[in-house]
């Protein structure tokens, strides 16, 4: 049972909307720790580009200031690469002419992690005095062991290590990561505390409204068995009068319609005494029952009635004992009994058995009668609802109101033209 339709659609309606709040501020944190982490990316990757960019400018300053008169010493210039090349993060100095010859290497040879960065440059040789023309020292054989420089464009080239800017980059991945699922986990724990917070007060509007009904119902079920009751007594007096025209010395003709009267006002009393039952709240007092007992009292009772209409009946209570209402227990297995010699015709069975399950003990009232059709199965419970001629429609309400006082479970299996068998299932066993 739930509230108003106003009511739920306003619930749906504050859910959706937190739903979208939550995802827009989870979109918008996820943005800004996205945001943080490209910023250190790039600062990372700045940061190696700068280095290289300056450890080139110190190579070709180096290669400058070595060169005398257009010329180089190898030997002299090895010393000086071999110090660049071991600067922090630098893996390997290169220095090449134009067409690919090498002219001065130093460091290691470079790895996937390391990443290389060139500068094609040309280093003049200028006039003795100039910025690269410095002149030779003097001494015996100054120029031995000197080579030319090319005039020509060369490059410079240095392997910078990139593990660094991977281990950075892979450790703001994994803090982006984290933090996004933490964020994740935040807004899922809000989300769902707050759906749960608005579930429970949909909940409590729920309760409180069937509660209310549940309230208006028995006070409408109060009210009807009251007028059923002061209903009663009128029709006795009209029965009573009925019956004494009917017995009187009267026309033919007014003893049939006393009759009619009577045959009337009996079938009226009967639905009142139903409508009674069904109104009337089951509260069971649960003592040991033998079935035994209560299978045979039942058996004698019905016994006239089944053989005139030629329905054989077989009970099997297997000496069990159950714990139950045994008067709201009989009444239950009477209505089932006697809906069964409605569905029955000539020469028809029935079978009452009582046998233990896995959670207690089933009784089964089988027949081989009409049948229910699969329409009607959702609806046999239903006060009022009935297929025989002349039924109440209350015989199944009130079996299914005293499964349900017990804590029972009615099961209702049937296939049309072939029979029925209700069970009352769950029953309590006594050991």
């Amino acid at each position: 049972m739930t509230g108003s339709p106003k009511q739920a659609d306003g619930r749906a309606w504050r859910a959706w909307f937190t739903c979208a709040v939550l995802a827009l501020l989870f979109a918008a944190v996820a943005a800004a720790f996205g945001g943080y982490y490209l910023r250190q990316v790039r600062w990372f990757a700045d940061a190696l580009e700068e280095r290289a960019h300056m450890m080139l400018d110190v190579q070709e300053a180096a290669v400058a200031a070595h060169l005398r008169n257009g010329k180089y010493n190898p030997e002299q210039l090895a010393p000086i690469f071999k110090r660049l090349a071991q600067a922090p993060l630098v893996v390997k100095l290169q220095l090449r002419t134009g067409e690919g010859v090498l002219i001065q290497a130093q460091g290691e040879h470079p790895d996937a992690a390391a990443r290389a960065y060139g500068r094609s440059v040309v280093i003049a040789a200028e006039t003795p005095g100039g910025r690269h023309g410095r002149m030779m020292p003097r001494g015996p054989s100054p120029m031995a062991g000197w080579l030319p420089f090319p005039r020509e464009a060369v490059t410079l080239t240095v392997w910078m290590d990139e593990s660094r800017l991977l281990s950075n980059r892979a450790g703001a991945r994994l803090q982006l990561f984290l933090s996004l699922l933490g964020t994740a986990l935040a807004f899922g724990l809000a989300l769902l505390t707050t759906l749960s917070r608005w579930r429970q007060r949909g909940l409590e509007v729920d309760l409180a409204v069937a509660r209310e009904r549940e309230v208006h119902h028995r006070q409408l079920a109060q009210l009807g068995a009251g007028l059923a009751h002061e209903t009663k007594n009128p029709l006795g007096l009209v029965r009573g009068m009925a019956q004494f025209i009917s017995e009187a010395d009267a026309p033919g003709e007014v003893r049939k319609q006393a009759a009619l009267i009577i045959d009337e006002v009996d079938r009226t009393v009967r639905h009142v005494n139903a409508f009674l039952d069904l109104a009337r709240e089951k509260e069971p007092t649960q003592e040991p029952v033998s079935l035994d007992a209560l299978f045979s009292g039942l058996e004698a009772l019905m016994r006239q009635e089944a053989l005139q209409q030629r329905v054989s009946m077989r009970w099997t209570s297997n000496h069990l004992r159950v714990r139950a209402d045994e008067s709201l227990l009989r009444r239950a297995l009477l209505n089932l009994v006697i809906n069964a010699l409605k569905a029955c015709a000539q020469g028809g069975e029935i079978s009452v058995t009582a046998g233990a399950t896995g959670d207690g003990v089933r009784i089964s009232v089988e027949d081989n009668g009409s049948g229910i059709a699969p329409e009607d199965l959702s609806a046999v419970r239903r006060p009022y609802f009935s297929r025989f001629h002349g039924g109440t429609g209350l015989g199944l309400s009130i079996v299914d109101q005293i499964a349900r006082a017990h804590g029972w479970r009615l099961e209702i299996e049937s296939r049309p033209g072939q029979g029925t068998r209700v069970s009352l299932d769950g029953i309590h066993p006594v050991t």
